[in-house]
């Protein structure tokens, strides 16, 4: 039922969108075109924001990575005092 219902869903619109090209002000062709334009650009858009941030961050990360520790010296045996 699920799938049928989905499917009618789908396939109406657009056949409804196909012959709505003559109808003059209800033309949901060219609604659709348009939204599908608009929905690309925003997508391509968000895309670039993503790489932008992924830079941001991998930047960040290069300037504040912690540095390797400096060689410490071994520690030595404590030495007696000679007794005067």
């Amino acid at each position: 039922m699920e799938l049928l219902m989905g499917l009618i869903l789908v396939l109406v619109p657009v056949v409804i969108a196909f012959y709505s090209q003559a109808w003059g002000i209800w033309n949901f062709w060219t609604a659709a075109g348009e939204f599908f334009k608009g929905g690309l650009f925003w997508f391509v858009v968000m895309i670039g924001v993503l790489f932008l941030l992924l830079g941001i961050s991998d930047l960040r990360e290069t300037n504040t990575a912690p540095r390797p520790p400096v060689a410490q010296q071994a520690p030595t045996a404590p030495t007696k005092r000679a007794k005067k």
